[in-house]
């Protein structure tokens, strides 16, 4: 698909049923930056913005969800997160996270009734859509070390598929563990849109941002920042014929974030088993010395001690 490059964008697909209208295909779509933060409709596969409603000049619009009828938008740096009805785009309203995310909203996804947010950190927030309280975490792990900068969520088959920010990765993770089970690369996209792109090629934050994931058909679509293009990819198996071949220690090393909010880390293999525990000390015996026997003084002053 495509359309004018944005930036931030976020994408939730749907099948947009209206009035007496034949059903389509459509993304709402979240879009940041301040002063040109937007929520959308764009058709698929051809990209026309349908539909907008402005986020407002002081909010820097990220990550988006649709849950009953709602679309909710959260904004980075804040715990905002904005409310519009569905389908038309009408704000209903602007609520606060409580207790307030580590670095504001970055990507936002739903789940069992319930919103799961990122803010940058390894530990994903489970909330309330009427309180907007935290009632869990999630803490994600990579071969037991901690994984931060999940930024676009989108859960497929019960399975949480989260875009490493600054990389191409996108981790597979356990939403019940938060240990994460599979990867998938996908390092050819951004050469294709820098191509793609008026100027011509892609600046350095512009990287892969976006998941949408139809569940009727089963299609995978992603994009990214200042992308012109939104592709729909079909994910191989890395031991098959034209995959990867790499394991998951080499993805790991090659997905874990390196940045400000945490030292380099290389893969950690699990632990080995504790060593049995030691076997009590035996009890202390009495030995009786004898005296030594009185030696001669040796020559040219040279001392020392014998014994057998």
């Amino acid at each position: 698909m495509t359309r004018g490059p944005s930036h931030r964008v976020r994408l939730v697909y749907d099948n947009l049923c209206e009035g007496g209208d034949a059903c389509r295909d459509v993304f709402w779509e979240s879009t940041g930056i301040y002063g040109r933060s937007t929520v959308r409709l764009v058709s698929l596969p051809h990209g026309k913005v349908l539909r907008q409603q402005a986020a407002g000049s002081t909010h820097f619009a990220e990550g988006l969800a649709k849950l009953n009828g709602t679309l909710y938008q959260l904004v980075w740096q804040v715990s905002d997160v904005l409310r519009y009805s569905v389908p038309d785009l009408v704000p209903l309203g602007t609520s606060r996270v409580r207790p307030a995310l580590a670095d504001g909203g970055w990507g936002l996804t739903e789940w069992d009734g319930l919103l799961l947010a990122s803010d940058s950190s390894a530990t994903l927030k489970w909330l309330d859509p009427g309180s907007f309280r935290v009632v869990g975490e999630l803490e994600v792990t990579s071969s037991g070390v901690p994984l931060p900068w999940l930024n676009e969520l989108e859960i497929i088959d019960g399975q949480l598929w989260a875009n490493v920010w600054q990389t191409n990765c996108i981790a597979r993770v356990n939403l019940t563990t938060g240990d994460v089970v599979g990867w998938v690369l996908l390092p050819g996209l951004a050469a294709r849109a820098a191509e793609a792109h008026p100027r011509g090629y892609l600046g350095s934050g512009e990287v892969l941002n976006g998941i949408a994931w139809d569940s009727e058909r089963r299609r995978l679509f992603v994009t990214g920042k200042q992308w012109p293009l939104v592709f729909e990819v079909e994910v191989g198996d890395a031991d098959a014929p034209g995959g990867s071949g790499l394991t998951l220690k080499q993805v790991h090393e090659r997905c874990h974030p390196r940045g400000a909010r945490m030292a380099p880390v290389t893969y950690q293999p699990p632990l080995p088993p504790p060593p049995p525990a030691p076997s009590p000390p035996l009890a202390p015996s009495r030995t009786t010395l004898s005296p030594l026997p009185s030696l001669p003084t040796p020559a040219y002053g040279v001392y020392g001690v014998y014994g057998v």
